[in-house]
């Protein structure tokens, strides 16, 4: 068989074994020289393979060690995220597209799923959001860093969503979008704040989602998160609006 084919075969074998967690995080793979008596390959085979899960993210090779495991890391998906997004005109819209379906979901399992000490982390993020909204209603002179300082714990409280929903391939995905979303939010939370006193959203929205997952009301959860993502919609038209150039 083509050297080629077995190492893809050896880097397929030993995917599995990461994947269905025979070898977990920041685990050692054996040594090469076990991996080619084990497979009854050539060290050379070996390498190419490990190389291949290298490259895939999946371990870490260092010069002189054995292979180690990666954890698992969102990083190579927002950035290949991040590639279509720029490759694309309505980022912002194609993205919106990408949470209704998924986080959406992510608030009805979190509804049913969510443990008490992840209730209590969510609810502080939502107090410091309580807390930042009056330095917004201003604006006050250093509305820009409060709007950045808002919206880490916006994104936050998204995460812990995913988190709640005790579904690793959302939590991924979400972790994904995070990057993407903390500009695009910057941008429309910053854009509504100029409108004046009292026009911050979000805040109301978030309590509702909340409080329905506190309640253990799946169906209610995912209508709030639909409702606030529709809200999200509406700020994301108007940002895009004000950027407009205006025609005297």
């Amino acid at each position: 068989m083509p050297r080629r084919k077995l190492s893809e075969g050896i880097a397929l074998s030993l995917s599995a074994q990461i994947a269905d967690g025979s070898v977990a995080p920041h685990e050692h793979l054996p040594a090469e020289a076990d991996l080619a008596i084990r497979f009854g390959v050539s060290a050379r085979v070996v390498r190419e393979a490990l190389q291949h899960l290298a490259g895939k993210g999946l371990i870490e090779l260092r010069q002189g060690r054995r292979a180690r495991v990666r954890p698992a890391n969102s990083g190579m998906l927002s950035e290949a995220l991040s590639l279509a997004v720029s490759r694309s005109n309505g980022g912002g819209a194609h993205l919106l597209e990408v949470r209704r379906p998924l986080e959406t979901e992510i608030a009805r399992l979190a509804a049913e799923r969510a443990t008490e000490a992840e209730l209590t982390a969510m609810e502080r993020q939502l107090r410091e959001m309580d807390r930042l909204g009056p330095l917004l209603d201003g604006p006050a002179p250093d509305a820009e860093s409060v709007v950045r300082e808002f919206i880490v714990y916006d994104l936050e409280f998204h995460r812990l969503l995913g988190v709640a929903s005790h579904n690793p391939v959302m939590l991924q995905l979400i972790d994904a979008l995070a990057d993407l979303l903390r500009e695009t939010r910057v941008r429309t939370t910053w854009s509504v704040v100029r409108l004046g006193p009292g026009t911050v959203p979000n805040r109301s929205d978030h309590w509702a989602i909340f409080e329905a997952v506190q309640r253990r009301e799946p169906a209610r959860a995912a209508e709030m998160m639909q409702k606030h993502l529709d809200r999200v919609q509406r700020d994301l038209r108007s940002a895009d609006h004000a950027a407009e150039p205006r025609s005297d």
